[in-house]
């Protein structure tokens, strides 16, 4: 009988197997490239490995990256289990044997008993829709089709007095449909976005530009925000909804409380169903909001972790944490001492878990302060 062999990469499938490999030596954090091996990669057809390349590709251009690749299709990630199993356990520091458990009961965890100068609390989850393809895949159509039926789901929570609000929107036309009665110019996607309430500039972020995520940019985005404007929903960017709730100062439970209200109301609107798998929980185009897709920050002002000579995020990673600045994930830390800090596993663990490991390294770094 004979053995198929694995076809001989092609000349691009070798430039990218090159860059990997360079960077597996310059840059051992990027885990794309640290996984993502030779052998590995040609042990697939030649219709896995084009797959694989466009989930990787991000990684291969941006050598910083920590991560440094995408989830195409929620099948990506038994399809390709080889790559993304030793990836997404070595990123969340967890065991090949557990699972996801979804949890949303959680403790009042009062932020203020520590005494950090906590300016604002926020509590997202990350959620994609079945029905449509997952972001970096879809095609203009299908971007402006989600945000219509997500605009139309959401009169649920703009009819409700405990909501109110309305759609912010930036696509500029719906074709051959009636003018978008949402759109807004570019003054007010500035004042939004400087409000931290609208997400930046897709097309100005490599990495999803890398990996196919910004797409299309504005086509298909926008937001929906409360009338008192705690809780926001956002459509189109890295997935298809990531469902926010704010607070200003220590308010933590509260603001979970409130995204944990909302998520039950979205959930609850015929049509709504959600992309989950039985292992890795819902289902998002990062590995690294894998699990319940929650994730729990606080904004913080600790001069004393970032003066000079002081390796912040390397001070927070000991007690669970990552560390960025306010402006966004690839913001600087600010030198007066400004910035976000949320814990960095997220899989395998419940809502309960996940805030409390934020309240206990908050409490490990007032310590230090």
């Amino acid at each position: 009988m004979d053995i198929a062999r694995p076809l001989q990469p092609t000349a691009d499938e070798e430039r990218f197997l090159a860059k990997l490999a360079q960077l597996r030596v310059s840059h051992p954090d990027n885990l794309c490239a640290r996984y993502l091996t030779r052998d590995l990669f040609t042990s697939f057809g030649a219709a896995e490995r084009e797959r694989l390349h466009d989930c990787c590709r991000s990684g291969a251009e941006n050598p910083e990256s920590t991560v440094g690749c995408y989830i195409l299709r929620p099948e990506d990630l038994h399809d390709f289990d080889a790559f993304f199993g030793p990836l997404i356990r070595q990123h969340h520091g967890t065991l090949a044997a557990e699972q996801c458990i979804t949890d949303q009961n959680a403790d009042d965890m009062d932020l203020a008993a520590l005494g950090l100068p906590v300016m604002s609390t926020r509590v997202r989850v990350a959620r994609n829709l079945k029905g449509f393809r997952l972001p970096a895949s879809m095609d203009r159509g299908e971007r402006i089709r989600l945000e219509q039926s997500m605009v139309q789901a959401l009169r649920v929570l703009i009819d409700d007095p405990l909501y109110g609000g309305r759609v912010y929107s930036l696509t500029p036309e719906f074709g051959p449909d009636p003018a978008n009665p949402n759109l807004i110019d570019d003054r007010q996607y500035q004042a939004l976005v400087d409000a931290h309430i609208m997400f930046r500039n897709m097309d100005q972020d490599r990495f999803m530009k890398s990996g196919g995520l910004a797409a299309d940019w504005p086509y298909g985005r926008a937001c929906y925000v409360s009338a008192d404007r705690s809780v926001i929903v956002w459509i189109g960017e890295e997935d298809h909804l990531r469902i926010i709730s704010m607070r200003t100062g220590a308010e933590l439970f509260e603001a979970y409380d409130r995204l944990r209200q909302t998520l039950t109301a979205i959930e609850a609107i015929p049509g709504i169903d959600f992309v989950h798998d039985g292992a890795y929980g819902y289902v998002a185009s990062c590995p690294s909001n894998l699990g319940t897709g929650l994730r729990a920050s606080v904004r913080v002002t600790m001069p004393s972790l970032t003066k000079p000579g002081v390796d912040t995020k390397a001070i927070c990673r000991r007690f669970g944490l990552s560390a960025r600045g306010v402006g966004g994930e690839d913001a600087p830390i600010g030198a007066d001492g400004r910035m976000d800090l949320s814990p960095i596993r997220r899989l395998f663990l419940t809502d309960r878990d996940i805030l409390a490991t934020l309240f206990g390294g908050l409490g490990r770094l007032a310590a230090l302060a």
